[in-house]
């Protein structure tokens, strides 16, 4: 499923300073990492302490499954 988006991924589009873009980028030099990479780890170590509910989680499952579908589809 190559050529899919995954499923259990939301895209999202953020607008950030350019000089915390190029910072990011430097940090990603010499390593395997992409810029892109990089910022969603730097966000997920930002809020791995916030506590979801269980709604969150039927939230997550239900546009999950729906995601799977559409990809069904093309």
């Amino acid at each position: 499923m190559a050529d899919k988006p995954d499923p259990d991924k939301k895209l999202v589009g953020i607008r950030m300073p350019r000089e915390t873009w190029k910072k990011i980028q430097r940090l990603s030099e010499g390593t395997d990492k992409t810029p892109n990479s990089i910022a969603a780890s730097i966000l997920t170590t930002a809020v791995e302490n916030v506590t979801l509910s269980p709604e969150d989680y039927e939230a997550i499952a239900k546009d999950t499954r729906a995601a799977i579908e559409r990809n069904k589809k093309h």
